[in-house]
């Protein structure tokens, strides 16, 4: 069967404008999450934070709609949390003990990460929150990056509102960073590298929006931006795409062994420059493609593919 990037990409864009059913749900589960850290005492004793709804909000793949299917979720998202004012150290365990408590009774699961809140909610639904706090448009971002707690300086809005002005001047890209998404996905599976060595998704679209694509049709789009991603990993090696401008430092900062990028990038190269975008898709979104068309689908083809 041949399957074409059009194909690969009705199946995977998720979160089009945050219009869709999915998307509408998340907002919901945003706003639980905004009303459980409103409550009196719910982070401090004696403290009722004033948290309007522009004091969460969704960020990264899903804020510019670049966000693509993942293999476990139906939705896997960011959110931000902006707590006003000079803000302590523990305000993010504070914050984490608090929506752990209140979402057990939903049977939730939440997890305290290096860089955020990760809440699963057990129902297909799944989303990291990362704990700001100060006064826009430069907050202090509360992470355990460095095995410490510690603030570092963030422009999260201005960061949203850049790369949607970026992409808005060319909408292409949009399908370029999707798909460059989910062949890096299929593509660090099968070469079962090391979790530190994968391609960050942020490290991807920063790269590809900063470019000038000059091809036309999907095919060579794809091609032009893997061909210009993966040169300039091999010249600029661990120092990967940044912004900044916006506090986006260099994306490649967990990274100990760049041959392991490389030879994600090398595979990649290799198999849209033959058009073999087969063995560059999860074995679920084959399967969907495959029904989609009526098409039977050839188990020895699928062993090939990426596990989901």
């Amino acid at each position: 069967m041949v399957i074409t990037l059009s194909d690969i990409l009705e199946e995977i864009q998720v979160g089009a404008k945050q219009t869709d059913p999915a998307s509408i749900k998340l907002k919901k589960k945003q706003e639980k999450i905004r009303e459980i850290l409103n409550k009196s005492d719910a982070v401090y004793e004696n403290t009722k934070f004033d948290l309007g709804s522009s004091n969460v909000f969704v960020q990264g793949s899903y804020a510019i709609d670049t966000a693509i299917k993942h293999k476990e979720y139906d939705v896997d998202a960011d959110l931000g949390i902006i707590f006003p004012g000079n803000q302590n150290l523990n305000i993010r365990e504070k914050a984490f003990m608090t929506l752990d408590r209140e979402l057990k009774i939903d049977k939730a699961t939440v997890k305290l990460k290096k860089p955020c809140i990760e809440i699963d909610f057990m129902d297909g639904y799944c989303v990291d929150v990362a704990v700001y706090s100060g006064i826009e448009p430069v907050l202090d971002f509360h992470n355990n990056i460095t095995r410490t707690e510690k603030k570092t300086d963030s422009t999260p809005k201005k960061l949203i509102e850049n790369l949607r002005l970026e992409l808005s001047r060319d909408t292409r890209k949009r399908k370029i960073i999707r798909l460059l998404k989910h062949f890096n996905n299929v593509s660090f599976e099968k070469l079962d590298i090391e979790e530190e060595n994968k391609i960050p998704s942020i490290a991807i679209t920063l790269f590809i929006i900063g470019q000038q694509i000059d091809a036309n049709n999907l095919d060579d789009m794809v091609l032009e931006g893997i061909n210009k991603f993966r040169d300039y990993v091999y010249e600029n090696e661990y120092n990967g795409p940044s912004l900044p401008q916006y506090r986006i430092s260099n994306t490649f900062y967990k990274m100990n062994n760049i041959e392991d990028v490389k030879k994600t990038l090398d595979l990649i190269f290799d198999h849209v420059t033959t058009k073999h975008y087969s063995e560059l898709v999860s074995k679920g979104i084959f399967e969907n493609i495959s029904k989609r068309k009526n098409i039977k689908t050839d188990n020895q083809i699928i062993g090939t593919l990426g596990n989901e």
